[in-house]
């Protein structure tokens, strides 16, 4: 009994010899039990660093080196990234109605409609593709506007004979000189049925002041045609009558005066100034087949009439139809 005392004695004293070396060195004195005023300043310093987690004084090199936001900013998994600030919000935000006047509206509305209205075009025009001889013409058309993409035109044009005026170089030659002269006549009316498709529509602006409407639109249809042979330059003296009914009782004067069924195309471009005035650029191929007499035969040719015109455009009523 005393021996197995003994031996657990030893064995407590040989475990307890390393835990008195690790918290007090030989020699050393236990503190005092009554000093608790230090115990509790180091326990609230510990507790200060644990809580604050204060970071070390920075010297001045490593202050240079990052900033006062960088260093204290404290990056949060999942955080939303913070509000732009204020001034950049008031740029999106919507001006008041005061500023809202102020502002230059890029897009104007278009102030006329062409939605079931009249166009009456009073127009001259010019023919200079024939080879022998030039036409001036006066004109006028009327067209009536389904809505602002198609349309119906009715138009008349007269082409007044004006005599060695309208000869160019090589038919004065043949006048001069004892020739061959081709047959050379001259297209004094023209009359035709269109339909209008006008798709292009665009904004031109004058100065700062001024905003025009333009459109470019394409033409064709069908007509009459009305032509005299010049009997003077193709040497025809017997075809003088004074009607289209005495130069057909004549065996060879019975073409001299023709009516013909034409065609034609075309396109244009209409300036609109305002409500109701406009102007307008028409080019237009007319194309018609002609009868011709010489010598006993009876022969088939083709004619082609480029008319170029500039018109005035009158759009009646006045004022725009609402498309209600």
């Amino acid at each position: 009994m005393n021996r197995a005392f003994l031996l657990w004695l030893v064995i407590a004293a040989l475990l307890a010899a390393p835990l008195t070396s690790v918290y007090a060195a030989p020699g050393d004195s236990a503190p005092p039990m009554g000093d608790d005023d230090d115990d509790d300043d180091d326990d609230d310093d510990d507790d200060m660093g644990d809580e604050d987690d204060e970071p070390a004084p920075i010297t001045d090199e490593e202050e240079g080196d990052e900033s006062l936001e960088d260093r204290y900013r404290v990056d949060v998994p999942g955080a939303v990234e913070a509000a732009p600030p204020a001034e950049e919000e008031e740029e999106f935000q919507v001006p008041d109605e005061r500023k809202r006047r102020e502002v230059i509206k890029v897009i104007q509305k278009k102030f006329f409609l062409k939605y079931r209205r009249l166009e009456v075009t009073p127009q001259v025009g010019y023919v200079g593709n024939d080879n022998f001889i030039r036409r001036f013409s006066l004109g006028a058309g009327i067209a009536y506007h389904i809505n602002d993409l198609l349309s119906f035109e009715v138009s008349v044009n007269y082409l007044p004979n004006l005599g060695e005026t309208d000869y160019k170089p090589l038919t004065k030659r043949f006048q001069n000189e004892d020739e061959v002269v081709p047959d050379i006549s001259r297209v004094v009316m023209l009359s035709s049925l269109n339909v209008g498709l006008a798709p292009i529509y665009g904004k031109v602006e004058l100065g700062t002041l001024r905003i025009i409407n333009y459109d470019l639109y394409f033409t064709a249809g069908m007509g009459i045609a009305y032509s005299v042979d010049d009997t003077e330059i193709i040497r025809q003296d017997e075809c003088t009558g004074n009607t289209p009914q005495q130069n057909k009782q004549i065996e060879s004067c019975r073409f001299v005066n023709q009516v013909h069924l034409t065609t034609n195309a075309g396109g244009g471009f209409r300036i609109v100034f305002n409500e109701w005035i406009g102007v307008r650029i028409d080019a237009r191929q007319y194309t018609h087949i002609e009868q011709v007499y010489r010598e006993g035969d009876i022969g088939l040719e083709m004619k082609q009439n480029f008319m170029i015109s500039l018109g005035a455009s009158f759009f009646l009523p006045p004022r725009t139809r609402p498309l209600n």
